[in-house]
């Protein structure tokens, strides 16, 4: 599958973060693409994924100061497609239902991001399109 990035920054971004990563499986590349493709995001690419033990760093993320209504989005698509993630919270209570309305495709596919967003769940799931079941 032949990437499409946004720009040349962001494709620059994304083989520096996985460099970084030192995986280049679905999940890393989805996660890579995501970081690389949100300049916050980028910026604080160690809020949201822990580099010496190679994976992402949900619990709390959505909360700093640095995060924009454009970062939370691509934050929560950094969740779903690492672990399937769909609430903010790390306990089981009733705000997890309110939580996990802002992780339908609605709610995050409706940014100026959307056509990136989907590129990165292609990487995520490279096996879907590629065949007529």
């Amino acid at each position: 599958m032949a990437i499409k990035f946004m720009n040349e920054e962001h494709e620059n971004r994304y083989y520096e973060l996985l460099a970084r990563m030192g995986r280049t499986d679905s999940y890393h590349k989805a996660a890579a693409y995501l970081l690389a493709l949100d300049t916050d995001c980028y910026k604080h690419a160690e809020s949201l994924y822990n580099f010496a033990e190679h994976g992402i760093k949900p619990w709390g993320a959505l909360n700093q100061a640095w995060q924009t209504g454009t970062s939370v989005k691509t934050t929560r698509l950094i969740f779903n497609l690492w672990n399937t993630r769909c609430y903010d919270l790390d306990d089981d209570s009733r705000e997890i239902k309110e939580s996990a309305r802002k992780y339908t495709v609605d709610e995050i596919f409706s940014s100026k991001l959307a056509f990136w967003y989907f590129e990165a769940v292609k990487l995520r799931y490279p096996h879907i399109g590629t065949e007529a079941e």
